[in-house]
């Protein structure tokens, strides 16, 4: 299987993988998978799912904490856009 997404899937993953990221999700993690659930398997992690933001987005469980850091939210999405 080659671990490289297509065009298209880079895209549908950018988005997935943002969304979920933006909720707290990590993919990675079994216990942790907010929106996506089901990925390309074998394939590599988007962009989106990697650097600074999105790993404290996940840490502080993103918009479904108690209290979600929205700035730190929306930074997340003007990095992504």
């Amino acid at each position: 299987m080659d671990e490289v997404l297509t065009k298209h899937e880079a895209l549908v993953a950018d988005v997935a993988l943002s969304l979920d990221t933006l909720f707290g999700g990590d993919v990675q993690s079994s216990s942790k998978r907010v929106l996506a659930d089901a990925y390309f398997s074998g394939k590599e992690l988007p962009e989106a799912y990697y650097g600074p933001l999105a790993d404290e987005m996940r840490e502080s469980s993103g918009l479904s904490a108690e209290h979600p850091d929205k700035r730190l939210g929306l930074s997340y999405i003007h990095e992504v856009g």
